[in-house]
């Protein structure tokens, strides 16, 4: 009992100190976005976010398969007290894929100009080849990552993202107010710019090297030997993992190609183009990736207490479980998915200038039910690796980028769409990788989380509120000035009394505690 207990507390630690890290980096990164789209304009943020969707890709292969298979096989030799296969697993996973990270670094250096003419996109040429080198520096942080996992240790984890972060928001704003400063031109103070993350991963990689350092001097018996037989069974783990994870990444990448070749081939010029797909990927698809950022701790924790309580053939409590963590996280994106459908142009005007913000508002709006459906696939997701289901998690999310990408396709040629095609494709592919993920959650594993009745009642709970909140607004007769600064606190205390008085917000009732 006393170890359950022990297990339990050392999951919150670790969920809490990754969420806080999350919230950080996401606070770092508004900072940095802010005036960088002063910078750059739409113009120039077109080209650093082509490069920045290309590189997202090998970062997700860096930073999820790779350390979730060493931590998975970390963590049984650790429960095997075997302490030099320790070291085995960790030396043989980080020759092979430090030789993996700069074969692709080079690989991608190289490829820098047909891939950003491939795209649409050569302004982007200078962005890509800069940040090129980072991905030998994310991939090796990776394998010390699933280290610094397999022993359950995530503080060296946050604190690494976190200067990653801090570095990329200095350094890369310093580099392009000097590039600005020297005369160039946006694609070049593009290129300065996104330097500044290649440097931010090197110093992320840096701190992560000399805590391992650290850490191994304090676990002298753990002898630094090579087993060549263990790269197989790395692989094994690791490859399946990194395909759901690149998978999303793939699509991003076919999606900007099709974004631009549609938007020029409806009329648009490459410069037109750039900027609306700059005002697209700079201000409405950061909001949807903030919240996928925010649950995706909640998602990582609740993977492993599943494969505990599977090893235990408790499919009743597995279904609380899995009910509970969808009702936190359908909590927090309804809410969200509600303001940012109905008030998206003013949360934008908060941030961004307002001619960028009335472009992106309608785009945001779109994407706001894909918010729900996004939340609920993850954590299904999440449920089906832990049952050790790694097939329907693969399947949904091919299933959900076929889908964006025909759908995006289609409406964004049409000049009653026009890039709006591309935030429904968006939107449409969450909700059909959400209910194939689903339906093999019900039908293969037995499994009826309470999804739909917690769903209306959180809908109705956050229009109430919104209606609320602007007569509230109206009531005082504030200054237009005031709005959003007053209607949205307000909204916030309504949404949570409306829910108390529906006996739906209940602490105990939603033990959250259990699914940490």
């Amino acid at each position: 009992m006393n170890d359950n207990r022990q297990s339990e507390k050392v999951i919150i630690n670790s969920a809490f100190s990754l969420t806080v890290s999350v919230i950080l980096v996401k606070i770092l990164g508004l900072i940095y976005k802010v005036p960088l789209s002063y910078i750059l304009s739409d113009e120039g943020m077109g080209y650093f976010n082509a490069a920045y969707t290309v590189f997202s890709f090998f970062y997700i292969i860096c930073t999820t398969g790779i350390p979730k298979a060493i931590s998975i096989l970390i963590s049984e030799a650790e429960g095997e007290g075997n302490s030099e296969k320790v070291m085995q697993i960790y030396n043989t996973s980080f020759k092979m894929f430090f030789i993996f990270g700069a074969v692709i670094s080079v690989f991608f250096f190289i490829l820098s100009l047909p891939i950003s003419i491939l795209t649409g996109n050569r302004g982007a040429y200078y962005s890509m080849a800069l940040i090129a080198p980072s991905i030998l520096f994310v991939c090796a942080s990776g394998i010390i990552r699933g280290l610094f996992n397999g022993h359950l240790k995530f503080f060296p984890i946050a604190v690494s993202e976190l200067i990653s972060g801090a570095c990329k928001l200095i350094l890369g704003l310093a580099l392009a107010y000097l590039a600005k400063y020297l005369g160039y031109g946006f694609e070049l103070i593009s290129a300065f710019t996104i330097f500044g993350t290649t440097l931010g991963s090197f110093f992320g990689f840096l701190y992560l090297f000399f805590k391992k350092e650290e850490f191994l001097r304090l676990n002298p018996k753990q002898k630094k030997t090579l087993s060549p037989k263990l790269g197989k069974k790395i692989l094994k783990i690791a490859i399946p993992l990194t395909i759901t994870s690149a998978i999303g990444s793939i699509s991003n990448i076919i999606d900007l190609t099709i974004i631009m070749q549609r938007l020029r081939s409806s009329g648009n010029t490459e410069l037109q183009a750039a900027i609306l797909y700059g005002n697209y990927t700079t201000l409405a698809i950061p909001m949807l990736n903030l919240v996928a950022t925010l649950i995706a701790p909640l998602s990582a924790v609740l993977l492993p207490i599943i494969s505990k309580e599977k090893s235990k053939c408790d499919s009743s409590r597995i279904t609380r479980q899995v009910s509970d963590a969808c009702k936190i996280l359908l909590f927090i994106s309804v809410p969200v998915s509600i303001l940012f459908l109905f008030k998206s142009q003013e949360i934008l005007s908060l941030i961004f200038e307002d001619s960028s913000a009335v472009m992106a508002a309608p785009l945001l709006s779109l994407i706001a039910p894909g918010i729900i459906f996004m939340s609920l696939l993850t954590v299904i997701n999440s449920v089906l690796e832990g049952m050790g289901n790694t097939k329907t998690p693969m399947i949904s999310l091919v299933f959900a980028s076929v889908v964006k990408i025909v759908v995006s396709y289609i409406l964004i040629g049409r000049s009653d769409f026009g890039l709006l095609g591309a935030s429904i494709g968006t939107t449409l592919s969450y909700f059909v990788g959400m209910c194939i993920s689903l339906y093999a959650l019900i039908v293969k594993h037995k499994m009826r989380p309470r999804i739909l009745k917690e769903l209306v009642i959180l809908l109705f709970g956050a229009l109430i509120s919104l209606g609320f909140s602007g007569w509230f607004f109206r009531l005082m007769g504030l200054s237009e000035g005031l709005s959003v600064l007053i209607e949205f606190p307000v909204f916030a205390i309504f949404y949570v009394i409306i829910l108390v008085i529906f006996g739906f917000f209940k602490i105990k009732q939603l033990n959250i505690g259990k699914i940490l």
